[in-house]
C-alpha cells in the first residue's frame, strides 16, 4: 500500500492541477465578460447624419476655413419616392471654423443628428484654398480621422467649393455622390481628367520626387462665346466649354500640385497626353487634318493596348528619358470623297499624320511640365529609381531638382487596324 501511494503522488501533479484551475478561471472570466457586454454604446442609424460630399474654402476671417457639408436624406431614395430630384435628396450646410474637426461639432448647433463621415465619397477643394499651400496640414484631421476614408475622390474647383456644390444639379442620378463617382470613371477612361483619390494625393505630396494631380472642375461661365472656342474643344479647362444643359458643372483637365500647393492646371488634351505616357488611357477620339485635301479632317478612335516603353538614365547629365508610345487606331470617318480608305498608301499616310500630331502635342506638354510646372507629372521617376539599389543612391540623383533640365525624346507609333464598314469612298454629286 505504501508503494502504491508513493507511485500515485508523482512530482508536479499538484502544480499541474493548480495551473489547470487557474486556466479554467481565466477562461470563465473571459467568457463572462463577452456574455455580459451589451450594446450600451450603440447608436441607431436614425441618429446619424451621413455626409457624402465635403467642400473646403478659405474663410473670411484669418486662420479659418469655410466648410460645406452635403448631407444625404436616405428616406428620399426609397422606391415610393422615385421622382425625388437630386436637389431634394440632400441638404447643404456651410459654416466657418478654425479647423475641419471643429466644424463637425459646431454643425450640431443647427442639426439634430450626429455628423459622420463614414459615407463621405468626395472632397472638393477650392482653387484659392489650394494655392495658399499646406493643404493637408490645414486639413490635419483628414489624415488621422478614423471615419474619413482615403479612397474618396479629390476634386479641385475654380471659384468657391460651396458655390460649385450648390450649383451641381445632376439630372440622371438622385444621389449627388454617385454623380461624382461616375464622372471620375467615365472621364478618366478617356483621359480628360485624372482619377485621383485622397490616398494618391497624400502619397504624392509627401514625396519630394512626385507631383500630385487632381481632377479640375468648375461651374460653366455664363458669358462664353462659342465662336471664340478652339477647334479642338478638349484643349480647354473646366468651365470654359459651352454646353447647353440644365447642370452647369463641368469636369475637364487637371490641377497640378507641387508639395501641398497648387501651381498650375492642364487642359483636357494635356491631361490626356500626360495619362497616355502613364499608360492609363483606355480609348479616346481624335481627329487630324486630311493629308490629301486641305480643309478636311479625318476622325479616328485610338486605343492604348499596352503601356509605353520608357527608359531612363538618371546618372547622365542632363537626365536622359526616352519614351516609345504605341497606339491602335480605328478609322471613324473622313470628309474626303476621293481617296479610298482601303488604299495602302492612304493608310500609311494617315498613320504618319496621327503619329506626328500626337508626338508634337506630347512634346509641348513635356516642355510645360519642365518650364512652367517644374515637376514630373508623367512619373518617369518610377523607371529611373529602378537603376538605384539603395536610397542613398537615389537621393544622390536629385530627381526633383534636375528633372526640369532633363532631355526627353518621344516617339509615337500608330497602327490603323480597322477602316470601318465603308470599304470605298462615298461619291457625291460632284464626284
Amino acid at each position: 500500500m505504501a508503494r502504491s501511494s508513493a507511485r500515485g503522488s508523482r512530482p508536479g501533479s499538484a502544480a499541474f492541477r493548480r495551473s489547470g484551475k487557474a486556466l479554467a478561471a481565466a477562461l470563465t472570466l473571459l467568457l463572462s465578460a463577452a456574455a455580459l457586454s451589451g450594446c450600451w454604446d450603440s447608436r441607431e442609424l436614425e441618429e446619424y447624419a451621413f455626409v457624402t460630399v465635403v467642400g473646403i474654402d478659405e474663410g473670411e476671417d484669418e486662420g479659418t476655413i469655410r466648410v460645406t457639408y452635403q448631407i444625404s436624406k436616405p428616406r428620399n431614395f426609397s422606391s415610393r419616392e422615385a421622382a425625388t430630384s437630386a436637389e431634394d435628396a440632400s441638404e447643404i450646410i456651410s459654416l466657418e471654423a478654425p479647423s475641419l474637426f471643429t466644424s463637425r461639432n459646431l454643425i450640431n448647433v443647427g442639426t439634430s443628428r450626429a455628423l459622420t463621415l463614414v459615407q463621405a465619397k468626395v472632397l472638393v477643394v477650392s482653387e484659392a484654398f489650394a494655392r495658399n499651400g499646406d493643404v493637408l496640414m490645414r486639413l490635419d484631421s483628414l489624415v488621422r480621422e478614423r471615419d474619413f476614408r482615403r479612397d474618396i475622390v479629390l476634386v479641385t474647383v475654380k471659384g468657391k467649393a460651396e458655390e460649385f456644390m450648390r450649383a451641381n444639379k445632376p439630372q440622371l442620378e438622385k444621389a449627388p455622390y454617385r454623380f461624382y463617382e461616375l464622372i471620375s470613371q467615365t472621364a478618366a477612361a478617356s483621359g480628360l481628367v485624372p482619377d485621383t483619390q485622397l490616398h494618391d494625393f497624400i502619397v504624392d505630396t509627401e514625396s519630394s520626387n512626385r507631383t500630385a494631380v487632381t481632377m479640375l472642375a468648375a461651374v460653366q461661365e455664363e458669358d462664353i462665346d462659342g465662336e471664340g472656342q478652339p477647334f479642338d474643344l478638349t484643349d480647354l479647362t473646366a468651365g470654359e466649354l459651352r454646353i447647353d444643359a440644365a447642370n452647369r458643372v463641368q469636369f475637364l483637365g487637371s490641377a497640378v500640385y507641387r508639395g501641398q500647393k497648387l501651381v498650375g492646371t492642364l487642359t483636357g488634351r494635356e491631361t490626356r497626353m500626360m495619362q497616355l505616357l502613364q499608360g492609363r488611357v483606355e480609348q479616346f477620339n481624335l481627329f487630324v487634318a486630311d493629308p490629301d485635301e486641305e480643309g478636311r479632317v479625318v476622325s479616328m478612335q485610338a486605343r492604348q493596348q499596352e503601356r509605353p516603353d520608357v527608359t531612363v538614365n538618371p546618372f547622365a547629365d542632363p537626365i536622359r528619358i526616352k519614351v516609345r508610345l504605341r497606339l491602335d487606331v480605328d478609322l471613324a470617318g473622313q470628309q474626303n470623297n476621293r481617296e479610298s480608305v482601303t488604299s495602302e498608301d492612304r493608310i500609311r499616310k494617315l498613320e504618319r499624320t496621327v503619329s506626328r500630331r500626337l508626338q508634337e502635342t506630347i512634346e509641348r506638354v513635356v516642355d510645360k511640365s519642365q518650364r512652367e510646372l517644374k515637376g514630373d507629372i508623367f512619373r518617369f521617376y518610377r523607371v529611373g529609381r529602378l537603376r538605384c539599389m539603395t536610397d542613398g543612391c537615389w537621393n544622390g540623383v536629385r530627381w526633383e531638382e534636375r528633372y526640369p533640365r532633363a532631355k526627353v525624346a518621344v516617339e509615337v507609333v500608330t497602327h490603323i487596324r480597322r477602316t470601318g464598314k465603308q470599304l470605298d469612298t462615298v461619291k457625291g454629286d460632284g464626284a
